[in-house]
């Protein structure tokens, strides 16, 4: 889906002045525990939708201090996929460790279907535990396939308890929080994943008020998100907000913000690999929620930073890297990057499979 800048503002002005006419600005209740309210949303959006003839956006939906938009608009076709974890689950996909904490291998055992890498995604098992630092389309009967990683494990090379160290059983979780997907997926560097995984544990540790690192791995970040404290609180925020992005059919993507101020927005070539991907996305944004919780008032998104998230990046000069039938192009500004996803098999012009855009 592509906007030019012009489009972009006034979509997002005339969201703007909606958000006004219907007094939004007050503070938000984030003075109250997550874990202490069911949801702060009724049962239809209470803003009224911007309507274009590309998309709208419906909400705020929110629950303690995550505030979610739902993004609604043309959709294009794309070959069938599967998620990673769909994939593994299937046992029609193999993640393999390759000692080089810089990229895995991994191969496509299904005969009629595409597995869909998305970025942010987490592997377990190993000698270290991964995340997956770029989306990345596996053809179909692919034996192996070479894909981006960095550790999000820094202190074990072994084998860890019955896992197995030649490959990764599962993928049930993304890496949460803006600077730790900045770290891996723009930046890609080890030590500063490293430094934000150890961060995020820090403020868990202060938010669920227990330690959340595990004995069997202190540095594994996804032995911390399977903590009992940690899945408890942020399954507060999922049972409130999952049910929001199934209401319509027309629903590709969200936009979230944390403590009232704008995250990110992730967006996808058709409701039905939204969905796909939508439980384990939302999970990561309560993971950060919760991990970003201080208990204080927050306002309501601003006008200038709901305009800026689509038009900032626009005219920014585009950089390409394809591997395979992948294509990337991404599009960085002091304040904003993009990154679009292109399936290069695509006979005719069709939207990205996958758009991101995070606020910095």
């Amino acid at each position: 889906m592509r906007l030019n800048s012009a489009a972009c503002i006034v979509i997002l002005t005339a969201l703007a002045c909606s958000l006004a006419l219907v007094g939004c600005g007050s503070p938000g209740a984030a003075n109250v525990a997550p874990a202490a309210r069911s949801h702060s949303y009724s049962a239809e959006p209470v803003v009224p939708d911007v309507r274009t003839p590309r998309y709208r956006l419906t909400g705020p939906y929110t629950h303690a201090n995550l505030t979610v938009y739902l993004v609604h608009g043309a959709q294009s076709p794309h070959p069938k996929v599967m998620t990673l974890q769909e994939a593994l689950d299937k046992k029609l996909a193999v993640v393999h460790e390759t000692d080089n904490v810089g990229k895995l291998s991994i191969e496509n055992r299904a005969a009629d279907c595409d597995i869909f890498i998305h970025s942010g995604d987490i592997v377990k098992g190993g000698k270290q535990d991964r995340v997956l630092t770029t989306d990345l389309i596996v053809p179909r009967g692919t034996s192996r396939v070479a894909v981006e990683s960095l550790c999000v494990e820094q202190s074990r090379w072994s084998k860890r308890g019955r896992e197995d160290e030649r490959s990764f059983s599962s993928s049930s979780d993304q890496a949460a929080g803006k600077n730790l997907k900045l770290a891996a997926r723009s930046k890609k560097e080890q030590t500063v994943v490293w430094s934000e995984v150890q961060k995020n544990q820090d403020k868990l540790k202060k938010n669920v008020r227990t330690e959340v690192r595990s004995s069997a791995s202190q540095s594994s970040y996804q032995l911390t998100l399977e903590h009992g404290a940690v899945k408890q609180k942020t399954e507060d925020y999922v049972r409130s907000l999952s049910p929001v992005a199934g209401r319509h059919g027309d629903t590709v993507g969200y936009v979230f913000a944390i403590n009232g101020k704008i995250n990110a927005c992730e967006l996808y070539a058709s409701h039905e690999l939204f969905l796909k991907f939508w439980p384990k996305l939302l999970k990561a944004s309560a993971v950060e929620a919760l991990t970003e919780y201080d208990g204080k008032p927050f306002g309501a998104v601003t006008n200038s930073d709901l305009v800026s998230l689509f038009s900032d990046v626009e005219n920014a000069q585009e950089q390409v890297v394809t591997a395979g039938r992948t294509r990337i192009v991404t599009k960085e500004t002091r304040d904003h990057i993009l990154f679009d996803t292109h399936d290069t098999a695509a006979t005719t012009p069709v939207l990205p499979m996958h758009r991101s855009y995070i606020r910095k």
